[in-house]
């Protein structure tokens, strides 16, 4: 990940954060599905081969 990914990842996580509020949030996936930041954790940690099938199971996959 390069330094400009990075930042545009945590601004994206700011506002996230504006629209989501805190834990646990009544903001459902496809409400927020457009922001990039959603899209890296689908992509990169979701879709990681390192995911083990109970965390795949506690977040729904």
């Amino acid at each position: 990940m390069t330094p400009e990914e990075f930042d545009r990842l945590a601004a994206d996580l700011a506002e996230l954060t504006a629209i989501a509020g805190s834990v646990p949030s009544t903001v459902r996936r496809d409400e927020v599905a457009g922001h990039e930041a959603v899209h890296f954790v689908e992509q990169r940690v979701l879709g990681s081969p390192w995911l083990t099938a109970e965390h795949a199971r506690a977040v729904g996959r």
